[in-house]
């Protein structure tokens, strides 16, 4: 067997990988044959599943908050009115009412942190499913055969912008990005002809980061790719600095060495 066959058999296997990883693909019996013998390929999925086992754990346990808890104990610990005039028949009305009372406070208190709770497990199993989503659709674009990067640049910060010029997916991974001061992130644009297209925020990690990027036409229908600094959830336009931009003219084919490096450098996030 070649090494130019060796390298086929590893670009077309590593989606698989990916997949397999997520638990949502089998491998075929040739697969797991290669899987055996080739030692690039099982470096990239244990790489997939230490980003399968961070998906996992990303969601944090949600605990009641600790004033509730004060709250119920310092509730349960006030004294009952003593029935000083009642008439003999309802001596134990008074402590009624207010065991009544403390009960529905509780109750209510508990619905409340419930509600609470429940919306942050929704929350959480949302961004643990768009994260999911994003590595995997990250992943599959890498190994595309039709896949294409671009260069960006900036002052400071580099990056590659990867597409299939004729799909509407594509992820841009960027190095050596400035600092953000706090409540602030770096966001995506999109520019054909005299519009701007937002292409979403994302926050870096020791100045570097990676954003998935959707768009509802292909991406020959731009004519480039800038990140500026916007405030916290983002800006309607672009308002902030320029630290990124690069024009999407000229495209250049990846070679599997490089498809292997990126997917290492994200995978080690």
């Amino acid at each position: 067997m070649t090494e130019e066959h060796d390298n086929e058999r590893c670009t077309t296997i590593r989606a698989n990988l990916a997949a397999y990883a997520l638990g949502d693909g089998e491998l075929s019996t040739m697969d797991q044959a290669h899987l055996a013998q080739c030692a690039a390929c099982r470096s990239a999925l244990a790489g997939y599943r230490r980003i399968t086992a961070a998906l996992r754990l990303s969601a944090e346990e949600a605990t009641p908050p600790v004033a509730l808890r004060a709250r119920i104990l310092a509730a349960a610990r006030q004294p009952q009115p003593a029935p000083a005039s009642e008439p003999p028949r309802a001596p134990r009305r008074p402590v009624r009412y207010a065991a009544l009372a403390l009960a529905a406070a509780l109750l209510i208190a508990l619905f409340g942190w419930n509600i609470t709770l429940q919306q942050r497990v929704e929350q959480q199993a949302a961004q643990l499913t768009n994260s999911r989503s994003n590595w995997h659709t990250l992943t599959a674009l890498l190994n595309d055969a039709d896949v294409r990067w671009y260069a960006m640049a900036g002052n400071q910060a580099r990056g590659r912008f990867w597409a299939d010029p004729t799909g509407t997916a594509a992820c841009l991974v960027a190095q050596q990005l400035p600092p953000l001061a706090d409540h602030q992130v770096y966001q995506v644009w999109l520019t054909a002809d005299r519009q701007v297209v937002n292409g979403g925020t994302f926050l870096p990690r020791d100045g570097d980061g990676w954003v998935m990027i959707r768009s509802d036409a292909p991406f020959t229908s731009y004519q480039a790719v800038i990140v500026t600094i916007e405030a916290a959830g983002g800006s309607a336009m672009p308002s902030g600095p320029t630290v990124l931009q690069g024009t999407l003219a000229q495209a250049e084919i990846p070679d599997a060495t490089l498809r292997a490096a990126v997917l290492r450098a994200i995978t080690s996030e």
